[in-house]
């Protein structure tokens, strides 16, 4: 398959609003009390147009980019000229449209400039369904809006004004959509073919997604997305909201390329929470809640994913308050798969579930998918871009389509396997917004209203390394090249190697400090890595310094003499004393010989280092002390050693004279 790609990026138009089903007392000002003027939708050609989109939608075959449902015809609506019934403290305007046969009716406003506290709803015919209330707060760019989906063939439209803004919002239609697909079980649209598209009419193997309760959190991020392309209305496939290593909400949408256009961008709609309120039988969604308008973040041509950000956050908005959305968790890891799950929209149909056999990575023309043969359900036209699951429900990829042949068809063995493209393999692109602070996140969880545990590599084996030990990489990313080196070189005998595993043994058997083990993973130029500290050898005591007064010198280990020696007294001493290859617990200090028992001293250990300190405060005092410390591999210990004397060898009261002099020069010292 090719895809092609628009690269143009227009203004964007985004809003927001809800579709709920409801009871009369809920509708601002029912019908019987309504003084709506009806006004008729005249398509021009309508049964040649309505024709055509039947033709559309017959036949087409998951993987296919499209399926138009309806047209939009202009339409002319101000209803600044609809007169007003005022009363309470409120002004109502409202007026009917009916557009005979659709099953679904909407509106593209030309303008829809609410003023401060107005509120506009879209009632359908039997005041089953309302939409609204659109505010100037949700309305975020008034111009050129689309409506979100509506059932029936007729629409009452309700400005409602307090009475002091009165003629101040400015309400134009400029088109009305005109639905032949059942999105709401109306059935006003009979397809002369019989065909059943839309709402009830995916495969009979495949099962609401409230059927399997375990997915609800996820089925909460899963959108259907519709689109208006000139003057056809689309259904386009489905995409998922995707958790990012912020955990900030950001509103991160993965969808397939092929359903996802990005010159089309600014007038896609993004449908939640469209699905069953229960198992069985199916009814139509109780609430569902549309976004318009997107931009284009990144895409990857072999995997067929792309990622792009929805211009209306719904965890901020206050449409979404009492529906919230998910944000999906995700995996890259190289990890044994025993099944996979899925949610779609197959036909426009309400959410349904998949389940599929341990996918399988498979290379198609130089395209990366996962393979899977389905064991529950049957993904049909629309079901592109949607989210497949591990065993963790974490996405791993987005439906890119199936492979070609017969007997696809549900419950059958031979049908067909899926393909989807793998979030794996696109990371060298999408790591910039799933890991936006390059941690080397590797998988995450969904969240709703909080945040959940990050997964990260991370290197397995010993902190210590006496012989010969094997470190593995666990949670390794699939799709990466995993070099991994050992430094400093001069410590191990092989200090570089490819793959998982990484067999480690001393240079040499006096080998003694602490290095460092990297795994680094690559992809298409970008890396990433994991590291692990490691001893090596057994520990090793070395020279140290020790300081008094801001004077430094070296210290030797005692051997027959004290020959530390400490000129001034009352002042604290140090001596820092090196150790290689140690570790804190193992660490011990014995005093072997104190000229006074009342001499003071203290010790702090770090693995690589002894601190000692102590007060001389009298001459002639002597401290002998034994640093031993060992690991895993062996031990080690020296003797150090310290005098409190008077020292002389220095002249402290001189003069010298006469200066300059000329042949005698006189000294004289005190």
């Amino acid at each position: 398959m090719l895809f092609f790609l628009f690269l143009l990026v227009a203004n964007s138009v985004f809003s927001q609003v809800k579709t709920e089903k409801v009871s009369i007392e809920q509708i601002p000002i029912s019908r019987k009390t309504s003084l709506s003027k009806l006004m008729v939708v005249e398509i021009p050609s309508k049964e040649f147009k309505i024709r055509n989109l039947e033709t559309n939608l017959v036949g087409k075959e998951l993987g296919k980019d499209e399926l138009a449902f309806g047209i939009f015809t202009d339409f002319y609506l101000d209803l600044s000229q609809i007169k007003g019934l005022c009363k309470n403290g409120f002004c109502y305007k409202e007026v009917e449209v009916l557009s005979e046969g659709s099953n679904t009716l909407g509106f593209v406003f030309k303008s829809l400039h609410l003023s401060e506290n107005s509120e506009l709803f879209i009632i359908n015919d039997d005041e089953s369904y309302i939409q609204g209330p659109y505010t100037k707060s949700t309305v975020n760019i008034p111009d050129n809006f689309i409506s979100g989906l509506m059932p029936g063939e007729k629409l009452r439209i309700l400005l409602k004004e307090p009475y002091i803004e009165q003629n101040k919002s400015k309400v134009v239609i400029s088109q009305v959509s005109h639905g032949i697909l059942d999105f709401f079980a109306i059935e006003n649209y009979k397809f002369s073919q019989s065909n059943c598209i839309g709402f009830g009419c995916s495969a009979i193997c495949n099962e609401n997604i409230i059927c399997h309760q375990n997915h609800t959190v996820e089925s909460l991020g899963v959108a259907l997305m519709l689109r208006k392309s000139e003057n056809t209305y689309f259904a386009h496939g489905t995409g998922t909201l995707i958790n990012n290593g912020k955990q900030d909400f950001d509103p991160i949408l993965l969808t397939a390329i092929h359903v996802s256009s990005t010159i089309l961008l600014e007038d896609m709609q993004f449908m939640f929470h469209y699905r069953s309120p229960q198992c069985s039988p199916t009814l139509n969604s109780s609430t569902n809640i549309t976004i318009q308008g997107a931009k284009n973040l990144t895409f990857v041509a072999e995997t067929d994913l792309k990622l792009i950000k929805l211009d209306v956050n719904p965890y901020y908005s206050p449409v979404f308050a009492n529906n919230p959305v998910s944000y999906l968790g995700w995996s890259i890891v190289d990890q044994n798969i025993p099944y996979v799950t899925g949610i779609h929209h197959s036909l426009g149909d309400v959410q349904k579930f998949m389940e599929g056999s341990s996918p399988s990575p498979t290379t198609i023309n130089n395209n990366y998918f996962w393979e899977t043969q389905l064991t529950n359900g049957l993904l049909e036209i629309i079901a592109s871009g949607s989210p497949i699951f591990d065993q963790n429900k974490r996405i791993i990829g987005a439906n890119h389509g199936r492979r070609s042949g017969l007997n696809y068809e549900c419950d059958n063995p031979d049908s067909p396997s899926l393909l989807y493209g793998r979030l794996s393999r696109s990371w060298y692109k999408f790591s910039e917004f799933l890991d936006p602070e390059n941690e080397g996140i590797v998988a995450m969880n969904t969240i709703t209203n909080q945040a959940e545990p990050k997964i990260f590599s991370e290197i397995s084996g010993s902190d210590q390394l006496c012989s010969t030990n094997s470190y593995t990489v666990l949670n390794s990313p699939l799709d990466a090249t995993i070099t991994w080196t050992a430094t400093p070189s001069n410590l191990f005998s092989t200090s570089t190697g490819t793959g998982k595993i990484a067999n480690l043994s001393p240079a040499t058997a006096s080998s003694s400090g602490t290095g460092t083990l990297t795994f680094t993973f690559t992809q298409n130029g970008e890396s990433w890595y994991v590291s692990k500290n490691i001893t090596v050898g057994s520990p090793k005591i070395n020279m140290g310094t020790y300081s008094y007064n801001n004077n430094t010198q070296p210290t030797q280990p005692y051997i027959s003499i004290i020959n530390n020696v400490v000129c001034d007294l009352y002042t604290p001493v140090s001596a820092e004393i090196p150790i290689e290859a140690g570790i804190s617990n193992f660490h011990n200090l014995q005093i072997l010989h104190v000229s006074n028992p009342s001499l003071t001293y203290n010790v702090t250990f770090s693995d690589d280092l002894a601190t000692i300190y102590f007060d001389f405060w009298d001459y002639g005092q002597e401290i002998i002390f034994r640093l031993t410390t060992q690991n895993d591999c062996g031990s080690d210990f020296k003797d150090f050693a310290f005098r409190s004397e008077q020292c002389y060898g220095y002249l402290s009261d001189y003069k010298v004279y006469p200066n300059p002099a000329s042949d005698v020069l006189n000294i004289e010292i005190n």
